[in-house]
């Protein structure tokens, strides 16, 4: 594979778009960083991916260079963008979190709105949601509070039955239309297995009674969050990993205890895998990844790409990540996640738990109801 920059760019089902993936990676920070400077059509990447609020605080910190004043400018109002949304999803989060503590309900911020809080810096991290976990026991409830206050949702709730395999509702919360991905769980039912009340018993309570996945509970997190979408993940989420690794300073270790836990140890091992080869930098995490992966890894050394291990594992993430906007067929993104849960068995499950629920649902909807 040819090296581009002194590194090695993914395998996926485009060269040419998988170059611009570890473009903006580089540009992010990592992978040995920018090869110069930035120019338009890279800064419109950016922009498509949502890395543009990172990438105008590394101008502004002077650590990336623009080809241009028009880049430079582009950048900063997307930054300005990121920081005034910011602040409207946060003040629109503080009534409906109010009325969670209320009616007793835990509540975990996940994803974009826990890192901005916690790794990255004002203005750094865009978001067009808020995911935010609650017991799944305590779902139904959570939904109803936040509709007292006026949220409406946009998945028909009034089919108990035919909705049950859903792990997350949309919320549009009133006034500012903040919308509020509510979880019951990180995943669909039974992929992983994540141990609940101890990620809610870890959970980092922040001066404003908001609450934040410990550190690698939330690395954990995020490689089940790829997993589940078969590893086709966006520019942001790489860099949401590698900023995470580094920032909290995370222990290999610990990962490997929790994704054991949570019966998540090869989405973790090929998301550790994934990372690596786009600058996931520290000492233990190839060791990390063979360990859940029970052997398989893929590493980048003097411009080759390295796999090794067996069950489709390592050759899974070497061709990561896949149709980049296109839409694969079922089946295909059926056989990757098999290789990416602990046991096939999971997988089929899930499976058999979709097509059960689309069944019900057409079988209700002839029914009119």
């Amino acid at each position: 594979m040819t090296p581009v920059a002194g590194g090695v760019w993914p395998a996926g089902d485009g060269d040419g778009d998988a170059r611009v993936l570890m473009a903006l990676v580089r540009a992010a920070g990592f992978a040995g960083g920018p090869e110069g400077p930035l120019d338009a059509a890279l800064a419109i990447r950016a922009t498509e991916e949502q890395l543009g609020p990172l990438l105008a605080a590394r101008v502004a910190e002077g650590t990336l260079a623009v080809a241009d004043e028009a880049t430079r400018r582009r950048l900063e109002r997307l930054r300005a963008e990121c920081v005034g949304r910011g602040l409207v999803a946060e003040r629109a989060l503080v009534p409906l979190m109010a009325v969670l503590r209320e009616r007793g309900i835990a509540a975990v911020l996940l994803k974009g709105a826990a890192l901005a809080r916690t790794v990255y810096g004002a203005g750094e991290r865009g978001m067009t949601d808020i995911d935010l976990l609650v017991p799944a026991k305590r779902w139904q409830d959570a939904v109803a509070a936040a509709e007292s206050l006026g949220a409406t949702r946009f998945v028909t709730w009034h089919r108990p039955f035919t909705a049950w395999p859903a792990y997350a509702v949309e919320l549009r919360l009133p006034g500012s239309g903040t919308v509020v991905d509510l979880h019951r769980a990180l995943a669909p039912w039974p992929l992983y297995a994540p141990r609940y009340d101890s990620l809610f018993a870890r959970a980092v309570m922040q001066a404003d009674r908001v609450s934040v996945p410990e550190a690698h509970d939330h690395f954990v997190a995020l490689a089940v969050h790829a997993a589940k979408h078969t590893l086709d993940v966006s520019a942001r989420c790489l860099v949401d990993g590698l900023v995470l690794a580094k920032r909290a300073a995370l222990d290999p270790a610990v990962v490997v205890t929790r994704a054991t836990e949570w019966r998540a140890r090869r989405a973790t091992a090929a998301w550790i895998a994934l990372l690596l080869r786009f600058g996931l930098a520290g000492a233990g995490w190839r060791e990390a990844a063979r360990a859940l992966g029970g052997g398989a890894v893929v590493t980048a050394d003097e411009g080759a790409v390295v796999t090794a291990g067996a069950g489709g594992l390592a050759a899974l993430v070497a061709a990561a990540p896949f149709s980049r906007g296109d839409s694969p067929r079922r089946g295909s993104r059926f056989v990757r996640l098999t290789r990416l849960t602990d046991h096939p068995a999971r997988a089929a499950a899930w499976l058999l738990s979709c097509a059960a629920a689309e069944v019900a649902h057409a079988t209700v909807g002839r029914r009119g109801g």
